[in-house]
């Protein structure tokens, strides 16, 4: 009796869980996708001020003000980002226990993700304390003025191409590793074919981004990005969520 009611209890922490994680993985997500396409799309926020072609000194000036005034929206964006991609670690290890722990691909496949997700918050981590400097938009009333205001520039968008390439593996990583789970589970009765749809058609969405970036199809990636983001994202973790809370559910029964 002892053992059915702490099998009992094990299971339904299981499933509160995995529904505590699924929505930490769904909501920051899709906040931070809306809050980014509002940005880009320059509806929350106004672009640069314009400024002579030629001068570069007074363009990066007008970049680090504009982007300083953004800075409030595009930080809790990240920190959004960060929270959904740490939960997501989470949510892949439930997903793993419940499957199988022995089978390699199973193991495999959960560790890319998570291991994906580990990067991709952490560049968001790294991102948000090298922009808040950089962004600064004073600096000294010297000789030198033009030069450190072009090279902080110039710095600036090396970190950020930096952060690009680590969601790229991130990308990478969560769709080589979504398509190994899909794989291990399409033969298994734990799971339902609309869940594993789901799982394979993110999959493609995250390989079709890392396409985009390599090839420099910066709208195509954008589209690509904010579907898998903003929309299918938060609606996999919600089904993996209830699909665990059943299954951790059924092992208690």
């Amino acid at each position: 009796m002892v053992k059915e009611t702490d099998t009992r209890t094990t299971g339904q922490d299981t499933a509160g869980l995995a529904r505590l994680l699924g929505w930490l993985v769904a909501l920051p997500l899709f906040a931070a996708g809306v809050i980014t396409l509002l940005l880009e799309f320059e509806i929350t926020a106004d672009p640069p001020r314009e400024t002579p072609p030629n001068d570069i000194v007074e363009g990066t000036l007008a970049f680090f003000q504009n982007e300083s005034d953004r800075w409030p929206q595009q930080l809790a964006a990240m920190l959004f980002f960060t929270v959904g991609f740490l939960a997501l670690i989470g949510l892949v290890v439930l997903l793993r226990r419940a499957v199988s722990r022995e089978d390699p691909r199973m193991m495999l496949g959960t560790l890319a993700v998570g291991t994906g997700a580990g990067i991709a918050a952490a560049g968001q981590l790294l991102f948000i304390g090298a922009k808040e400097v950089g962004i600064d938009p004073q600096v000294c009333d010297c000789a030198r003025a033009a030069e450190q205001i072009i090279s902080r520039g110039q710095t600036l968008f090396m970190i950020e191409n930096a952060q690009n390439w680590l969601l790229v593996g991130f990308l990478a990583l969560a769709s080589a590793g979504l398509f190994l789970i899909w794989r291990v589970t399409t033969n298994r009765g734990l799971f339902s074919s609309a869940w594993r749809g789901v799982s394979l058609f993110l999959a493609i969405l995250l390989i079709a981004g890392v396409i985009g970036e390599v090839a420099d199809l910066q709208d195509l990636t954008d589209i690509f990005a904010a579907l898998a983001s903003v929309i299918v994202t938060p609606i996999w973790a919600l089904m993996t969520a209830r699909q665990l809370a059943a299954t951790s559910g059924e092992t208690a029964t």
